[in-house]
């Protein structure tokens, strides 16, 4: 049986980080694809060695499940880090913290 790919999941989790276009800005995303109960981002990293892919899946607990791998053109993809039990509160922290990519937006106020 094949897994269903849930558009609605994709578009939250995206949204959650910021939107597809905040994620193609701010770090540079080549590819948002929906995966089964989830999102996939492939994105550059001059830290490859930290991941230029992530896995974002929606577990039945409501947490996040997020795989972290190297793209390597000529050897192939690499697992790096894997996070069960995320909450969405956390999921930018889990993010910037293994790629050293930043995703927050900051307001600039005039003083």
């Amino acid at each position: 049986m094949d897994a269903v790919i849930d558009q609605s999941v994709t578009d939250e989790i995206a949204r959650q980080l910021g939107g597809v276009g905040w994620l193609r800005s701010a770090i540079g995303a080549k590819n948002v694809s929906a995966i089964p109960n989830g999102l996939s981002v492939y994105f550059p990293n001059r830290r490859p060695s930290r991941g230029n892919l992530v896995e974002i899946r929606l577990e039945p607990e409501d947490t996040y499940w997020v795989k972290f791998f190297k793209v390597d053109m000529r050897r192939g993809i690499f697992p790096l880090a894997e996070f069960k039990g995320i909450y969405v509160e956390n999921l930018l922290d889990v993010f910037e913290n293994q790629t050293g990519l930043c995703l927050r937006k900051v307001r600039i106020t005039r003083v």
